[in-house]
C-alpha cells in the first residue's frame, strides 16, 4: 500500500505534465497566453465596474478591481439570515464564517464572487438581487430554546 500511494504521487505531483508544459509553451511563443491574459483583465474590470455602479453604498471606495467583494451587512442583518434570503433568491454569496481561522467572532459581512457564472446578464441580475436585499430590513428571526 505504501509503495503505491508513493508511487502514486510520485507519478502526479513529480513535474509538470509534458503536454501541458508543451502547451504552455505554444500560448507564450505565439502570443496566445498574453492575449488570454489582457482577456481577463478586460473582463475583471467590466464586471467590476458593474457591481461599482450596482453595489456601490456597500462597497469600499477604495477597492481596486478583482474578481470577488466582501460586502459588510448593514444592521440589522445578521450574515445567516443575509446567505439564506440571496439563495432564496437564487443567489449564492459566501459567509465571512466560511473564511475564518479559530474560534474569533467573525464580521457580518458577505463574499460575492464576480466570475462565478460566464454571463455578464446573468451577472448583473444577481447583483441587483443583492442590492434589492441590501436595501430591505430583515425579517426578525425567531430562537427556539
Amino acid at each position: 500500500m505504501k509503495r503505491a500511494l508513493s508511487s502514486s504521487i510520485r507519478a502526479t505531483t513529480w513535474l509538470t505534465a509534458p503536454l501541458l508544459a508543451e502547451i504552455t509553451t505554444a500560448w507564450i511563443d505565439s502570443g496566445k497566453a498574453a492575449a488570454m491574459a489582457d482577456w481577463k483583465r478586460n473582463e475583471i474590470a467590466t464586471r467590476f465596474a458593474m457591481a461599482r455602479e450596482i453595489l456601490g453604498p456597500w462597497l469600499h471606495p477604495s477597492l481596486e478591481p478583482c474578481f470577488h467583494l466582501w460586502i459588510s451587512l448593514p444592521a440589522p442583518w445578521r450574515t445567516e439570515t443575509f446567505v439564506a434570503r440571496a439563495r432564496d433568491r437564487g443567489v449564492v454569496v459566501n459567509s465571512s464564517e466560511e473564511f475564518m481561522v479559530g474560534r474569533q467572532s467573525t464580521p457580518h459581512a458577505v463574499r460575492v464572487c464576480l466570475g462565478a457564472t460566464l454571463s455578464r446578464e446573468r451577472l448583473e441580475v444577481g447583483l441587483e438581487r443583492l442590492a434589492e436585499l441590501l436595501n430591505e430590513v430583515p425579517e426578525p428571526s425567531l430562537t427556539v430554546y
